[in-house]
């Protein structure tokens, strides 16, 4: 009896031992994932930043003078630019494919709408390029500007919601030091105003965009001279 006492009192403490060790595991590995799970996020935004924002309005921003004397040149800004749609929709795929942790069920969702607006943005602004190259380059100027708020609501859900519940999922687990990436993919607010967009993409200022006309000589403010009373000073 005193044997079979022994035994069982050592089989108990083995049990509760093997269980905290279980547990202990089990909090390892659900912390090791939101980490993993953060970290992924954080990549897959940075490229949609570097790998296809910054591109993309380096392509737009004067994409009219780069078409001067080339016929197929808009083709070619054209093509760029359904090249990074297609970089867009890959991001979108990796992030449908990342392993969710049940506490970022959220966070999910909402990341793969930004990058879904991201990717549906690049495309429209695709579409619209050769006519904003053309003659009807204040009509498409407007559509695009339409289409940049795609981007702006990407930005929007990302920093609002996706960044700040992955970061208070991070903190309810105790887990230090993860931080979230932030994510800008449209440039500035400039890119909603129509007449703006027109610019930028023309290389012309907004009176001459409008009008069709390329300024030419100096414009805006000059020093002509300098005096002291009636004495002109060199």
């Amino acid at each position: 009896m005193v044997r079979r006492r022994v035994a069982a009192s050592v089989g108990v403490v083995l049990l509760i031992v093997i269980v905290l060790i279980f547990n202990s595991c089990l909090k390892s590995q659900k912390t090791q994932a939101l980490k993993e799970y953060a970290h992924n996020v954080s990549q897959i935004v940075g490229e949609s930043d570097q790998q296809v924002s910054h591109p993309l309005f380096i392509a737009l921003s004067g994409a009219s003078a780069k078409s001067a004397g080339n016929a197929e040149e808009p083709v070619n800004v054209e093509e760029q630019i359904n090249q990074l749609h297609l970089e867009a929709q890959k991001q979108a795929t990796q992030a449908k494919g990342l392993s969710v942790p049940g506490e970022m069920d959220a966070a999910q969702r909402d990341l793969l709408l930004a990058l879904d607006l991201r990717a549906e943005g690049v495309e429209k602004v695709s579409a619209q390029l050769r006519s904003a190259l053309g003659s009807q380059a204040k009509q498409a100027s407007t559509l695009l500007t339409g289409d940049m708020e795609n981007f702006l609501a990407s930005d929007v859900i990302y920093s609002q919601r996706v960044a700040p519940l992955i970061e208070q999922t991070l903190k309810s687990a105790g887990v230090e030091g993860q931080t979230v990436a932030s994510s800008h993919f449209l440039p500035n607010i400039g890119w909603l105003e129509p007449s703006t967009v027109q610019s930028r993409i023309t290389g012309q200022s907004t009176s001459s965009a409008q009008s069709g006309e390329t300024l030419t000589g100096h414009h805006g403010s000059a020093l002509k001279g300098v005096s002291v009373g009636a004495t002109a000073l060199e």
